[in-house]
C-alpha cells in the first residue's frame, strides 16, 4: 500500500483519519491505488489547456487510457470526500489555510 495523507491544521486526529478513510473509499470504488490515481491526475492536468478535463471522451494523451481517466476522477473524488469529511458540505468551496491532500510517496509503507 502506498501512503497518502490529509493535512488539516487545527483538526483532531480522528477527523483526519475519517477524511483519509473517505478518500480511500473513492480509490477502492474505482479499484485503483492512490499512486495510480495521483499519476493519472498529473497526466490529465497536463492536458488541461488543450481539453476539457471533465469530458469522458478526452482523447488518449500522455498514455492516459480509460482506466487512467477513471483513476484521475477517483483522485478528484478523493480530494472532495476528504475535504467534506474535514469541513462538511459548507466547507467544500472555502479555502482552508494549510489544508492539503498529499500525493503518495515513492516508497511502500
Amino acid at each position: 500500500m502506498y501512503e497518502f495523507r490529509v493535512i488539516a491544521p487545527g483538526l483532531d486526529a480522528e477527523t483526519i483519519k475519517r477524511a483519509e478513510a473517505a478518500a480511500q473509499a473513492e480509490f477502492d470504488a474505482v479499484g485503483v491505488k492512490a499512486w495510480e490515481a495521483a499519476t493519472a491526475i498529473f497526466k490529465l492536468e497536463c492536458t488541461e489547456k488543450e481539453y476539457d478535463i471533465m469530458d469522458p471522451n478526452i482523447p488518449p494523451r500522455f498514455g492516459l487510457t480509460e482506466r487512467g481517466y477513471n483513476a484521475a476522477m477517483a483522485w478528484m473524488g478523493a480530494v472532495h470526500e476528504a475535504k467534506k469529511a474535514c469541513y462538511g458540505d459548507a466547507g467544500l468551496n472555502k479555502r482552508h489555510e494549510g489544508w492539503d491532500f498529499v500525493a503518495p510517496r515513492d516508497r511502500e509503507v
